[in-house]
């Protein structure tokens, strides 16, 4: 019997080039600080680039953060883009992982909302670009350092303990800003920002400086940093939706739900 040819073997798809860049999370799974992008481990002695006391403007460093120094700083470089939820959680990170600064140097796209909330634990992200997401929250100890402009679409809200740091360099631009922390927490902002604030600590005139308290200055006579005590502000409470309030106060449980839930906040 004649032997029948055999088929063509189909060519080999060839293989696609591996990309430096961060690839984008699945749609509706949060990720946190772990598999936010992929890290370098970078000894601090070779990451002399990073002026960590520069990016807080000289106000925490990292033995106030960690207790010492870190032995090495968790850095990517170049853009990250998340298609969904990042939910950062510092205490479950790596133990090597959780007393040192997160950097990645370049922008942060999050396509959904950017949830930062951890307790007892100063676990840093720093982006040396631009930030923009859909909705920030930043809760407790919370450390986030922004090295170029901060854009929300939707809202975002802060809730920061005392070691808490929310540090803007560039622009802050959101539609409305809802600040629950009582006065507590270091936000600095190096422009006035571009958003509706609301707060029933700062809209009470006894938690406003007197107009003859004198800011820091510099040599153009403009304030250094620009501080809660100085945005225009609105009461929150009537700003809300209903379901938003507890005994006529905001109801920080409800609203730190609805941040990740997307459900309606504002009234």
């Amino acid at each position: 019997m004649a032997k029948q040819p055999s088929k063509p073997s189909k060519p080999s798809k060839p293989s696609k080039p591996r990309s430096t860049a961060s690839a984008p999370a699945k749609p509706g799974k949060p990720v946190g600080f772990t598999n936010l992008t992929t890290w370098q481990r970078v000894p601090l002695d070779e990451a002399e680039e990073f002026d960590f006391l520069a990016a807080t403007n000289d106000s925490v460093g990292y033995e106030d953060c960690f207790g010492d120094d870190p032995e090495h700083l968790m850095i990517h470089r170049g853009p990250v883009h998340v298609a969904g939820m990042v939910v950062l959680d510092g205490w479950k990170a790596a133990k090597d992982a959780q007393q040192t600064v997160h950097i990645i140097a370049g922008d942060l796209t999050v396509d959904g909302p950017l949830i930062f909330d951890q307790p007892d634990i100063q676990t840093t992200l720093w982006v040396t670009g631009n930030l923009t997401a859909t909705r920030l929250a930043c809760f407790s100890t919370a450390m986030l350092i922004v090295g170029g402009s901060l854009t929300i679409t939707d809202l975002m809200i802060t809730d920061l303990e005392d070691a808490g740091h929310l540090i803007v360099h560039g622009h802050l631009i959101a539609p409305t800003w809802i600040d629950l922390a009582q006065g507590r927490g270091c936000i600095e902002l190096a422009h006035p920002p571009q958003t509706r604030f609301l707060s029933d600590h700062y809209a009470d005139p006894d938690n406003r400086p007197d107009e003859e308290e004198e800011d820091d200055t510099d040599e153009d006579d403009e304030p250094e940093t620009h501080r809660p005590s100085s945005f225009p502000v609105t009461a929150a409470t009537p700003a809300l939706a209903p379901a938003m309030v507890r005994m006529e106060e905001p109801d920080r449980v409800m609203l730190h739900e609805a941040l990740r839930t997307g459900a309606k906040i504002l009234a």
